[in-house]
């Protein structure tokens, strides 16, 4: 190669894991779904709210709850001139 000829070294290409296999030969396993919560034993709306509620997502979280509280320290009650504004300075 002459010495005006520049030669880059090109990274070696990335081993990449072979694509998944098709759908179409896929073979999966058993519904585990509870024979409780399938469609023929309720609907999509009784399915819904039971895990609403068991997942309890109507309920404040205890963050929220803390949030809502009144505060600890309430500030001293004004006196009658504070109230009107006169503030006297010594």
């Amino acid at each position: 190669m002459p010495p005006t000829q520049h030669h880059t070294d090109y990274a070696h290409p990335v081993l990449r894991a072979p694509s998944p296999a098709s759908s179409v030969g896929t073979a999966y396993g058993a519904d585990q779904t509870a024979y409780s919560d399938s469609e023929n034993q309720m609907g999509q709306a009784a399915f819904e709210k039971k895990w609403e509620e068991r997942l309890e997502l109507g309920r404040a979280r205890k963050e929220e709850d803390i949030a809502n509280q009144g505060p600890l320290l309430y500030p001293p009650p004004k006196s009658d001139a504070e109230e009107q504004g006169e503030f006297i300075y010594h």
